[in-house]
């Protein structure tokens, strides 16, 4: 469901889950799995447009994450649910408003009743301008009875995030700097992000871009595909497409082999991906054929790469778009996961990111054309 964003086997889905549930009194677990399906139906009815389906989804995600956090009591897995469905409902506002003349109270009124002894149905609707507070304090608790590594590492990477929306960035800044020291022996793509490159974005917001510069290249000694490409996309968003270009150029030997590149990927991917990051009349939806194949799971980091290059350009409304359709592709998820968490930023202060000034509108931009 979260990949296809496709419920058409749904009540499968959900008369398994329930039975499990039923079968095993105990097991969060279970809980947790039919909250999220709970919430991804919700969100799949949200962008459908069906808003009274999406209410009674996301109130049912809400009660089988609370299930979960005492089924059994101080399981970790419920707070993660629980967290989840706060931002979710938090980044969908419209979930609150209704046709006149009915009001809020008067469809909370209408819908009231309790199961399990939690409050009110669609109580919450009433604290969708605190969901993102109410998420923190979610993962608070989760991470109060977190037992290991993995399950610490998911709840700093979404907590930063409710931080960095919010602007509370010291506590952005503290998240991070747990995460750089628990992925301080991996390779993982988000290792480069948490230990150099999200922090060299936050160093932006309270130092200066020249400072969030010097923290990316102190990392020249990587060139895996991931890394550069990354590392160049920073600094388009840090307004340098010059050191940006330059990276790319310097690490175009790498070019012939994979370095990190998915071996599924199309010919000449990597190629194409170097372009796109450093020409800027490469046109992403007429020089790269590969791209617009309709069942593609490619999709999602050139869209990022566009989108972090018309960031740099200025242009934050055709950033917006692109950072938008990457998280649409639900594919490849750092990506997703890196668009969101500018995408939303972007939401909450239009004229973010500060070191940018407005751009004036671009002739010809290959990466700026409209989507």
């Amino acid at each position: 469901m979260y990949h296809t964003r496709s419920a058409d086997d749904f009540s499968t889905i959900e008369s398994l889950f329930v039975n499990a549930c039923f079968q095993s009194k105990d097991n969060a677990y279970a809980r947790y799995l039919l909250s999220l399906a709970y919430k991804i139906r919700a969100e799949i009815h949200y962008d459908a447009g069906q808003m009274e389906n999406a209410r009674e989804r996301f109130e049912l995600s809400r009660r089988k994450a609370l299930e979960s956090i005492t089924v059994p009591a101080q399981s970790p897995r419920g707070y993660a649910a629980l967290a989840d469905f706060w931002e979710s409902v938090g980044d969908r506002n419209s979930l609150a408003e209704f046709d006149p003349p009915e009001t809020l109270a008067n469809y909370i009124k209408k819908h009231q009743g309790s199961g399990n002894g939690v409050v009110d149905a669609f109580d919450w609707l009433r604290e969708l301008d605190r969901a993102l507070e109410n998420a923190v304090r979610a993962r608070i608790d989760g991470l109060n009875v977190c037992d290991n590594k993995e399950d610490r590492i998911e709840f700093l990477e979404y907590r930063w995030l409710d931080y960095f929306w919010m602007e509370r960035l010291d506590e952005a800044q503290a998240d991070i700097d747990q995460l750089g020291k628990l992925y301080s022996n991996t390779t993982d793509m988000r290792a480069l992000w948490f230990r150099r490159l999200i922090p060299a974005l936050l160093a932006a917001e309270r130092e200066g871009p020249d400072v969030a510069r010097k923290m990316i290249e102190s990392d020249q000694d990587e060139n895996r595909f991931s890394d550069v490409t990354s590392r160049a996309s920073m600094l388009h968003i840090l307004g340098d497409a010059d050191a940006a270009r330059d990276l790319v150029a310097d690490c175009e030997a790498i070019a012939q082999g994979d370095n990190g590149l998915d071996n599924d990927a199309p010919e000449n991917w990597w190629a194409n991906a170097c372009r796109l990051l450093s020409d800027p009349d490469f046109d992403l939806e007429n020089d790269w054929p590969d791209f617009n194949e309709p069942d593609s799971v490619f999709r999602a980091p050139p869209l990022f790469f566009c989108g972090a290059v018309a960031l740099g350009r200025g242009d934050r409304d055709l950033a917006r778009s692109y950072f938008q359709r990457c998280e649409a592709c639900y594919d490849y998820e750092n990506y997703n996961y890196l668009a969101r968490a500018i995408r939303r930023r972007m939401d909450a202060a239009p004229e973010w990111p500060p070191w940018l000034s407005a751009a004036d509108a671009p002739e010809t931009a290959a990466t700026a054309s409209e989507p």
